[in-house]
């Protein structure tokens, strides 16, 4: 019997996934705010690892169930677990009896019931828009507020605001909220002049202010679906121009269809 085979390097990639993820928790679990510091900036190489074994198995085809559910596991270490206790020994566990423990398990598990969802709906593609903010950018928003917050030292200061903004973030994983897909926003098909400009500037901040504008790149994709979701919810698109733009099409094609049929019925006639 022939053994079953894998595709080498997705998967390789994946592994380093969850070895960042591993080297977040054990890291964090220091407590001190140096490796606080390292374990956040260390699930960035994860985010990097996941894009990249995500487009090396779609550009050579080599995309399987296995590679999939390999993948979504990884997630939940990276993106779901290891967030939660990274943000758990940065100042959760301060807060007043076990509130700190059940924040960050309510953030774990909504990760993995995000992942979860997404895997069961994979087969009806979820390729343009997300239903609910994707696990790695809410880790990626954690991570990045974590790095901020020391390197201020204001951990303290925001203790409260950290703890609402886990919650808010593990509610918008499981939430219905639509969230664009980033190759969508970047490589898919032509975009407005706009864009470029933006890109430039969005590129100078990074070089020049890293942490900071990594944490405004990541709030600010938070925030748009958040904004677009409100802004649909107060101005709903109508559904009777959609209907009655497509009645007509189909009526129109009823009438050709039985146009062919009566004139192919009066050819044989004749015939």
């Amino acid at each position: 019997m022939r053994p079953k085979q894998v595709y080498i390097l997705p998967n390789l990639l994946t592994s380093i996934n969850i070895l960042a993820g591993m080297f977040c928790i054990i890291t964090s679990s220091v407590g001190k705010p140096d490796a606080l510091w390292y374990a956040a900036a260390v699930l960035f190489i994860g985010m990097v690892a996941d894009v990249f074994d995500g487009i090396i198995a779609r550009l050579q085809m080599k995309t399987s169930e296995f590679g999939v559910q390999y993948d979504s596991l990884a997630d939940v270490i990276s993106f779901g677990v290891a967030p939660a206790v990274l943000v758990y020994h940065l100042g959760l566990s301060r807060l007043p009896g076990r509130v700190g423990l059940g924040i960050a398990f309510l953030f774990a598990v909504c990760a993995a019931l995000r992942l979860a969802r997404y895997n069961s709906q994979a087969t009806t593609g979820e390729k343009r828009s997300f239903a609910g903010l994707p696990s790695p950018a809410s880790a990626g928003f954690v991570a990045s507020l974590s790095v901020v917050l020391i390197s201020y030292d204001a951990v303290d200061v925001f203790l409260w605001p950290l703890a609402i903004t886990i919650v808010v973030l593990s509610y918008l994983m499981i939430s219905k909220v639509k969230y664009p897909s980033s190759r969508d926003l970047i490589t898919v098909g032509r975009k407005p002049f706009v864009y470029l400009p933006t890109g430039v500037l969005a590129i100078a901040g990074a070089v020049t202010y890293i942490e900071e504008s990594t944490l405004a790149g990541f709030a600010t994709y938070v925030l748009f679906g958040m904004l677009r979701h409100l802004y649909r919810f107060l101005y709903p698109v109508p559904q009777l121009g959609a209907a009655m733009v497509r009645a007509p099409r189909k009526r129109f094609l009823r009438s050709r269809g039985r146009g062919r049929i009566s004139g192919r019925f009066r050819r044989s006639k004749q015939e």
